[in-house]
């Protein structure tokens, strides 16, 4: 009977030393990044205009403080204006920078009016930044003869 109460205390003594030492001290590293990317769009400008088969192109930097995944751009504007389809580009690292990115050309049968370019980038946590231009597109002036 004594060394059945040993051995219990002995195994009792045993699964609190292990229930203890497994203790997770840096619960830092399991907190979830909830820090959001940034966008700094340099061009084109709030209210930039841009003829008919013109050329948009962008100048950004976009960063995130862990790591960056993906980035994508759109357009959108009057109900039946121009519609371009979304971009979307994976991304590596913390930083991105664009310099005279191509991103669209306006056709040469888009609507006059107001456009939005839309900037949206996730990190790898999920976590989305979205920025937004007000741009312009305007009939093409074709110079007389």
């Amino acid at each position: 009977m004594k060394n059945l109460k040993f051995m219990l205390m002995m195994a009792l003594m045993a699964t609190t030393v292990m229930l203890t030492s497994c203790d997770d001290d840096d619960d830092d590293d399991k907190k979830p990044e909830k820090e959001v990317p940034t966008i700094s769009v340099d061009a084109p400008k709030a209210d930039a205009k841009f003829e008919q088969e013109a050329k948009i192109e962008l100048t950004a930097t976009v960063k995130d403080n862990a790591a960056l995944k993906e980035v994508e751009f759109s357009v959108t504007g009057p109900d039946k204006g121009w519609k371009p389809k979304a971009v979307k580009k994976a991304l590596t690292g913390k930083e991105k920078k664009y310099t005279k990115e191509l991103l669209f050309t306006v056709p040469k049968d888009a609507l006059p009016g107001d456009y939005t370019l839309k900037i949206k980038v996730t990190d790898k946590a999920k976590n989305v930044a979205n920025k937004e231009v007000a741009i312009k597109i305007e009939k093409k002036v074709v110079p007389e003869k």
